[in-house]
């Protein structure tokens, strides 16, 4: 329970940290794109207020030029719109590019802390696992040395009561001795 413990706060320091780190990368990134959209916006616009001091200038001249002028300024028209339209492309895929990669480290991180999580149950089952058979090998260990210390016990009771028994056999028989001895002699003297 304690390395449980000890691991969810070790997880949810994790997920602060990582939560202020991606919190700081996320404002980097959109001050960034915030720059680059300004700077974009404020190209386009220096490009936009030049493209129409030059064309109110040329437009001034038109009057007096031939078609061909007035195709030739159709196309740059086209081509700062062009322009705009490939730089704004660009900045979009970089975004999409920026998006990928944080994706892809938040998979990795998140493929990581689950393997550390998975490692960390089966440690703890193998520990618990651990604990458990010592546990029983204790308990089968308490029983048969209970059991010898019972046999022992037994065969001292048993040869102890042999010994008794042997002890009032012998005791007997030489009381009977006695007693037969005794009887004997008394016969005897009795018939002479």
């Amino acid at each position: 329970k304690a390395v449980k413990a000890e691991l969810d706060r070790f997880v949810g320091a994790v997920i602060v940290c990582q939560s202020v780190i991606r919190r700081r990368i996320a404002r980097k990134r959109v001050d960034r794109k915030r720059s680059k959209v300004a700077m974009l916006n404020s190209s386009a616009l220096r490009i936009q207020s030049v493209w129409r001091r030059c064309s109110a200038q040329i437009m001034y001249q038109e009057m007096q030029r031939s078609e061909e002028e007035r195709a030739f300024r159709r196309q740059c028209e086209e081509s700062s719109i062009v322009i705009q339209r490939m730089a704004r492309g660009c900045a979009a895929r970089r975004a999409v590019k920026i998006n990928l990669a944080a994706r892809e480290i938040q998979k990795v991180w998140r493929g990581y802390t689950q393997n550390v999580d998975f490692m960390v149950s089966v440690l703890s089952a193998i520990t618990i696992q651990a604990h458990a058979r010592s546990m029983i090998q204790r308990r089968r260990y308490a029983r048969s040395l209970m059991q010898r210390r019972s046999a022992a016990a037994i065969r001292i009771q048993s040869w102890y009561r042999g010994k008794v028994a042997i002890d009032k056999y012998e005791r007997h028989i030489e009381a009977a001795t006695v007693l037969q001895s005794s009887t004997r002699g008394w016969l005897v003297r009795r018939e002479v």
